[in-house]
C-alpha cells in the first residue's frame, strides 16, 4: 500500500495521546505520514519539547484505488479515517496540507471561503447548513435558512 505523490491527503483521528504511535504504525503500513508538532515548554523546563499542532490528528497520504487502505482504520494508536459515516474517507484540499508542510509556524491553515457560498458549520454532533456573508481573517459571519446569522471560526466551518 505505497501512496503515489500525487495521492491525496485524508484526516485520521487518533487515540487519545496516541499520535506518535498511530503515525508510527501507519507508515509501517507503507503510507506517507504527516504529523505537524509545535515548540512548547512547560514553566520551569530548560528543554523544549515538542508536541501535536492537532491533537488527536495526524495526515496520510493515500490510494484509495489500491488494496488495502482501509487497514489504516487497524493500525494501533488510530482510532478511523474521517469521517466514520461514509463508506469512503472525505480528501483533504491539498492546499491545505501543504501549506501546513511549507509554513509549519504559521498560528492558523486560513481557509477562504467566497460570498454566498454554502458551508457546513459543525458543533460536535451539530452540522448547520449556512450561507456565508463575509470573512475577516478566521472570523466567518453565516446565515442559516432560517435567517439566523452566526459568527464563528472558520476552524469550525467546511464547504458543503
Amino acid at each position: 500500500m505505497t501512496a503515489a505523490a500525487a495521492s491525496p491527503w485524508y484526516a485520521v483521528q487518533t487515540l487519545a495521546g496516541q499520535e506518535s504511535a498511530a503515525a508510527l504504525n501507519v507508515r509501517r503500513l507503507g503510507a506517507w505520514v504527516f504529523l505537524p508538532m509545535q515548540p512548547h515548554r512547560r514553566p520551569g523546563e530548560r528543554e523544549r519539547r515538542y508536541r501535536p499542532r492537532f491533537p488527536g490528528y495526524v495526515f496520510v497520504q493515500l490510494d484509495l484505488s489500491l488494496p488495502g487502505w482501509q487497514r489504516v482504520n487497524k493500525a494501533v494508536g488510530v482510532h478511523h479515517l474521517l469521517p466514520l459515516s461514509l463508506e469512503r474517507p472525505i480528501a483533504l484540499p491539498q492546499d491545505q496540507v501543504e501549506r501546513l508542510m511549507l509554513h509549519p509556524d504559521d498560528d492558523a491553515v486560513l481557509v477562504e471561503f467566497a460570498t454566498n457560498e454554502l458551508v457546513r458549520i459543525v458543533f460536535g454532533p451539530i452540522d448547520l447548513l449556512a450561507l456565508v456573508e463575509r470573512q475577516d481573517g478566521d472570523r466567518l459571519r453565516a446565515r442559516l435558512d432560517n435567517g439566523a446569522v452566526i459568527e464563528t471560526r472558520t476552524a469550525s466551518v467546511e464547504r458543503a
